[in-house]
């Protein structure tokens, strides 16, 4: 019998666990809702007016759980192992790449060289100019928000 009580309490532990919602109270009414968590933050890059996927990387996340924080982090590959799985996307010289990502953030973008940053780009207004010279460039845009931040890939090849 204790053997029983102790596998129901455990899948009760399990199943709400498992479960996110919260409770929101707006003029004296209640309302159940659910929320992600983490929450996928899809990214995406336009040059030369077209859209392209950003492979996601490193994540990590926070919230407040009762008393408590709750984090969820991923562990993924350098942007440089990252880049052997992503299609280069095509672009001519000094072209705009801006960034399409939801929500406020705060996006610092990154040039790779072999297993390590190369060097900060300069953004203005979320954008950059491609580089003159041609070549494979592989970056990494790093998207920061309240709760969290994602690490995105792209690699771009310059005519």
């Amino acid at each position: 019998m204790k053997m029983k009580n102790i596998l129901a309490a455990a899948s009760l532990l399990i199943l709400l666990s498992g479960c996110s919602a919260r409770i929101i109270e707006t003029n004296g009414t209640t309302e159940e809702t659910q929320s992600e968590f983490p929450p996928s933050m899809e990214g995406m890059v336009r040059i030369d007016g077209s859209l392209h996927d950003l492979k996601e990387g490193n994540s990590r996340w926070e919230r407040k759980s009762g008393t408590g924080t709750e984090v969820a982090m991923t562990d993924a590959a350098s942007p440089s192992q990252l880049a052997e799985e992503v299609v280069a996307i095509q672009a001519s010289q000094n072209a705009i790449i801006g960034f399409k990502i939801e929500g406020e953030l705060k996006i610092s973008v990154y040039q790779w060289n072999g297993n390590k940053r190369e060097k900060q780009i300069e953004l203005t207004d979320h954008q950059f100019s491609v580089p003159v010279s041609g070549g494979r460039y592989i970056y990494e845009a790093l998207a920061t928000w309240e709760e969290g931040e994602v690490s995105y890939t792209f690699v771009i090849e310059v005519d």
